[in-house]
């Protein structure tokens, strides 16, 4: 399989697991997604933004969300700050 094939089959696993309900395992496949993106794995980063604000949705879904984004990154503030950038504010 190509990089771009292996970056859509981890996004769709993200995106299945987020609509069975499981957002801490979607979140933290999207959130790899993201890091392979940025680690030019996935070249392509077709589903780059998607992937965002599928996180950012997840951790809105989740109980306590709020308090979990920082936990998804080796560099807590900016991996906040790219994920809370995605929450629209209502």
């Amino acid at each position: 399989m190509t990089p771009d094939n292996l970056g859509m089959v981890q996004y769709r696993k993200a995106e299945i697991n987020y609509n069975l309900g499981d957002f801490d395992k979607a979140v933290a496949l999207f959130f790899e997604y993201v890091e392979k993106c940025d680690a030019a794995e996935f070249p392509k980063k077709e589903f780059y933004q998607e992937a965002l604000e599928y996180m950012a949705i997840a951790f809105s879904d989740m109980a306590h969300g709020s308090r979990k984004p920082s936990s998804f990154s080796k560099k807590p503030v900016e991996g906040l700050m790219r994920i809370m950038c995605c929450i629209p504010l209502a």
